[in-house]
């Protein structure tokens, strides 16, 4: 169905479609309260009357009637356990949630600290590195040739071969034909310290040869005004190289900070896991406990449906009767996608029980209980049917990874010099079939649960009506000397389609949407299509049929258009 249609504005009833852990659709009525994009909508939930595990008070009383009526007092006092549990979980999964939020944001929140540090590394070392590119190569000659170095200038030079993971080289000899290399500018470019940090002990050695290197004040050059990139601009080429060492450690420390800090957290992680997992646990037995009780209830009422009253005397509806969603006092609220909207019925009259101001309650006419009925199945057989074709398909692809995997470690298994690499491979490939079979058990357990179900109807039907289906290319001309003239008006071509669709249908017995690829060409003029038809009615039939078609339609258009007249004929006439 086409939701794109489909107008939604605050206070609008609107009945919406989500889907749980259990793989299933489930739907339910919400109230818009905001729309904080134009793909999303901000609802309160509401719960069919016979379905809120807490209970609703005419409802509880009615139930508490027909107890003493039957004598099932003690039904009645199970149910009220079964509530009081439900009642408690939904206690305990509302603190549990509010740890596990806190503890995700104060992880979140030493996260986002030591990425902020490291991206302001980043930053600094992209601005040292547009310096570099800027220092003229005749200073980098300069260097490269110098025979008797001052001892700020080895020591400098000395800390870049560190920094390079070329402090074997101790010699200014050695360390001169490193700068020689073609390579070596481009690899103080490359050196990104935040993704290989330097060790504590690298660092430690920068620094004692650093300590040698006075340093050429980069401050004494700095205005009130001035930034740190203008300040490197055209600097000499040592300032740069020091400070290019300074960032380098700077974004080692910066990524080691956020090493600890993911080390710290995986404890905290872990104890997100435990909480995590009891939420979940927590929820599925709420959901249980949920089931529970609508059975209980169920058992109490028995067949007949329940004649409930409100405080006004005023007759509910239990069948369209919906009531506000609340957990511990609060309303549920949440936001969902404009695509999980099934129907709008509009803003609606809602009332509360006396002297309370919620749950509110309100009550959906018979027509709109019917409608909501029908698109929900209807929508649910669609998902059932792109469900099935898409387990089938991912069965069809599990065959077929386990077949190639399989192939290729036979060839390994075969070969009669086994390396480590071929040991290694034969390891990967095995954990990567583990992986598809239990891929593919899943995948059979869902359609096996769907056909149990019987919710494979419908896709059989579609795969026979799919499987009976062909297509055949059929043709059929036309007399007359002014086509060209129609042909060559695009309005009128276009009612010419029209027409000759409207005909073959009608002779055809066929959809016009069945007809495709129609065109229109030659002298006489001949019109080609591709139909789609049971494959019970040979193409031979389906021509024979054509070739018998008047055509009114088609003719009365030549007709209307040119004064002439036009026939259908048969491909051997108009050889002949």
């Amino acid at each position: 169905m086409n939701r794109s249609c489909l107008e939604v504005n605050v206070s609008d009833y609107i009945c919406l479609e989500r889907i749980g852990g259990d793989y299933e659709w489930s739907n339910t009525l919400a109230r818009v309260i905001g729309l904080p994009t134009s793909q999303h909508v901000r609802v309160e939930l509401f719960d069919r009357v016979d379905a809120v595990p807490g209970g609703f008070e005419p409802y509880a009383e009615k139930l508490g009637e027909l107890a003493v009526q039957q004598d099932r007092l003690d039904g009645l006092n199970e149910l009220k356990a079964l509530q009081q549990q439900y009642q408690q979980l939904v206690e305990d999964e509302d603190r549990s949630s509010e740890r596990l939020c806190r503890a995700r944001e104060v992880t979140q929140e030493k996260q986002a600290i030591a990425a902020a540090f490291t991206r302001q590394q980043m930053v600094e070392l992209d601005q040292v590195r547009a310096a570099i590119e800027q220092v003229p190569a005749r200073s980098w000659r300069i260097i490269r040739n110098i025979n008797n170095p001052s001892e700020e200038l080895f020591s400098l030079v000395r800390a870049l071969m560190i920094a390079l993971q070329e402090d074997h080289n101790g010699s200014w000899e050695s360390m001169q034909i490193v700068m020689r290399q073609s390579d070596f500018v481009g690899r103080i470019m490359e050196l990104d310290c935040t993704v290989a940090p330097l060790s504590k002990l690298q660092r430690k050695k920068i620094k004692n040869e650093l300590a040698l290197v006075p340093a050429e004040s980069l401050k004494e050059r700095r205005g009130k005004s001035d930034s740190f990139p203008k300040l490197l601009r055209g600097a000499p080429l040592p300032v740069v190289i020091r400070r290019w060492l300074n960032v380098q450690m700077a974004c080692s420390r910066a990524r080691e900070a956020e090493e600890r800090v993911a080390d710290r957290l995986v404890v905290k992680h872990d104890r997100i896991a435990a909480l995590l997992s009891e939420v979940n646990g927590l929820r599925g037995k709420i959901a249980m406990l949920g089931v529970q009780i609508s059975e209980k209830k169920q058992a109490l009422i028995g067949e007949e449906p329940l004649n409930l009253l409100n405080d006004e005397e005023e007759p509910i509806n239990v069948e369209g009767c919906y009531v506000q969603r609340t957990t511990n006092g609060r309303v549920v609220s949440d936001i969902v996608s404009l695509d999980s909207v099934l129907l709008v019925f509009g803003p609606k009259e809602s009332k509360t029980l006396l002297g309370k101001e919620i749950p509110v309650y309100v009550q959906l006419q018979p027509e709109e209980v019917l409608k909501m009925q029908q698109t929900v199945r209807t929508v649910n057989d669609l998902y059932d049917i792109d469900e099935l074709e898409a387990l089938f398909a991912a069965e069809e692809r599990d065959d077929q990874e386990k077949r190639e995997l399989q192939l290729r470690m036979e060839e390994l298994s075969k070969k009669e010099l086994f390396t480590e690499d071929d040991e290694e491979e034969m390891r990967q490939l095995d954990a990567f079939l583990t992986d598809v079979d239990r891929r593919h058990e899943r995948t059979v357990w869902r359609r096996r649960c769907l056909e149990k179900a019987g919710r494979d109807k419908l896709y059989l039907e579609k795969r026979r009506r799919i499987e009976n289906i062909v297509y055949s290319d059929l043709h059929i001309f036309f007399t007359g000397d002014k086509w060209q003239e129609v042909l060559d008006n695009e309005e009128h071509r276009e009612y010419l389609d029209a027409a000759f669709k409207e005909d073959a249908s009608a002779t055809l017995r066929l959809p016009k949407e069945n007809f495709t690829n129609l065109t229109f060409e030659g002298y006489p003029l001949e019109a080609s299509f591709t139909t789609e038809h049971d494959k019970s009615t040979p193409k031979e039939e389906l021509q024979a049929l054509l070739e018998r078609c008047a055509f009114p339609t088609v003719c009365a258009f030549y007709h209307s258009l040119t004064g002439g007249t036009t026939e259908s004929v048969e491909g051997e006439d108009v050889d002949g």
